[in-house]
């Protein structure tokens, strides 16, 4: 469905950000109209028209000129594409939390192509509930590199906590004392 969009004349076809973002961002003030701001984590590149504008070499320039952007490089694309993208549809960019206290991936996602995890914590990390991410890995070349437990020590405590609270006591036990492991010997599992 991507490969058949018609970027002719646009650098990238975008997906809009949230409307919070784009209240957070509009009061950064960089001079150009954010209404438009789109997450620069997903993008499809029109490869001629990113190299006649230059876009990797003015976003390095701009990047590295001392002026600090809040969301860096998203920042920097916002700035140099802007009224130069076509939208895409939400569902080429559906954002997405990961959390050992909730299943952010229960929400309503039946039209989505492409999962987009925006947070630290990512799904290759099995303590995180990412059962769509799990079903594509299991099938994909990578399905034989190892995946560790948790991003930090702090993650696992957290489910530890949960799972108590919840009555899962022995999933509980098991949490606390991988954190106790991993915090003792500084042991990455």
């Amino acid at each position: 469905e991507l490969i058949d969009i018609n970027l002719e004349g646009e650098i990238a076809g975008v997906i809009l950000d949230s409307p919070d973002m784009q209240k957070r961002v509009k009061q950064l003030d960089y001079g150009v109209d954010f209404n438009g701001y789109f997450n620069a984590g997903v993008m499809l590149i029109n490869n001629d028209e990113w190299r006649k504008n230059n876009v990797t070499q003015e976003s390095l320039s701009m990047i590295n000129s001392g002026k600090i952007f809040r969301y860096a490089d998203q920042d920097v694309l916002n700035i140099l594409l802007n009224g130069k993208v076509k939208y895409l549809q939400r569902k080429f960019n559906n954002k997405t939390t990961l959390s050992v206290n909730f299943d952010a991936e229960a929400k309503n996602i039946d039209n989505t192509i492409i999962m987009h995890y925006v947070t630290p914590n990512k799904p290759w990390y099995k303590i995180f509930k990412a059962r769509y991410f799990d079903r594509y890995f299991n099938v994909s070349p990578w399905k034989n590199n190892r995946r560790f437990f948790a991003p930090s020590p702090s993650e696992i405590r957290l489910k530890a906590k949960r799972e108590i609270s919840g009555k899962n006591y022995s999933i509980g036990v098991y949490h606390y004392f991988c954190y106790l492991i991993s915090k003792v010997f500084r042991l990455r599992f």
